[in-house]
Parts: structure tokens; C-alpha cells; sequence
């Protein structure tokens, strides 16, 4: 399991952080006090955040862990 995460590529980490990101997006707009514009706000606001995170990624600013592992 952990080899896998390691070779995680920006792509990759994108696809996951955003099925995560829908979940818990899902999850949260029935909690009132953490709701925020509803599901569709919600999921659009933690998506976003995930693509300027790929974004950074692929700029090189950020590394994932692969980027981050010795040769």
C-alpha cells in the first residue's frame, strides 16, 4: 500500500483528492454547522482546491511524495 501511494502521480493524487473531496462534500452539507452554500458550493470550493494544488504540482512547487523519494 504504501508503495502505491509513493508512486502517486499528479494525476493521480488529482483523481483521488477529488473523489474524496465529493464525499465529503456529500457528508458535510447535512451538517449545519459546517455547510456552507450547500453540496454543489461546497463540492465546487474543494475541487478547486484540489486542481490549484495539481496546478502546483505540475509547476514543480509542490512535490507528491515520488517527487519527494530519493532516485
Amino acid at each position: 500500500m504504501r508503495a502505491e501511494i509513493r508512486n502517486l502521480t499528479p494525476e493521480m493524487y488529482l483523481a483521488v483528492a477529488v473523489i474524496i473531496s465529493l464525499t465529503l462534500a456529500a457528508i458535510l452539507s447535512f451538517v449545519p454547522g459546517v455547510a456552507f452554500g450547500g453540496f454543489l458550493v461546497m463540492a465546487g470550493v474543494l475541487v478547486a482546491a484540489d486542481v490549484v494544488l495539481y496546478i502546483l504540482m505540475k509547476l514543480g512547487i509542490l512535490k507528491t511524495s515520488r517527487g519527494n523519494s530519493p532516485p
